[in-house]
């Protein structure tokens, strides 16, 4: 069995399908936050498991849960004592694979949200 393989295996094993898009996305991005209907967007995943993964991780102290009004942003907790090991993990088991998907979904998204008159950031675009 090749390396590659017995790493995506580990991945896998590891961490479920949303919290492997959850993880990836997140820790990928450390200094970004990111609000629960653009991480389902992203991640392709069902709005009851994303929740619910991400009530875990962050009870669990691996993401960190802002609100700005009503809106919720979460993003990778670097306070949590393991976020470099987890970081580095991540990466090896999971996250090349999921960094490609995630810049082909964004390019849409951000397309998308052009349209609409917003960043895909939930920041107004200014107009000329």
């Amino acid at each position: 069995m090749s390396t590659k393989t017995e790493i995506s295996i580990l991945g896998t094993t590891l961490f479920g399908k949303t919290r492997r898009a959850v993880l990836a996305l997140l820790y990928s991005h450390p200094d970004e936050s990111f609000y629960l209907r653009q991480i389902a967007r992203t991640t392709g995943a069902g709005m009851g498991a994303l929740q619910r993964e991400l009530k875990q991780l962050s009870e669990a102290g691996v993401i960190q849960r802002s609100e700005i009004g009503q809106q919720a942003f979460f993003k990778a907790n670097a306070d949590c004592p393991v976020f470099q090991e987890l970081s580095n993990l991540i990466i090896k088991t999971f996250g090349v694979q999921t960094e490609n998907r995630r810049h082909h979904r964004s390019f849409h998204l951000d397309a998308g949200a052009a349209q609409q008159g917003t960043t895909g950031h939930g920041k107004t675009l200014e107009t000329a």
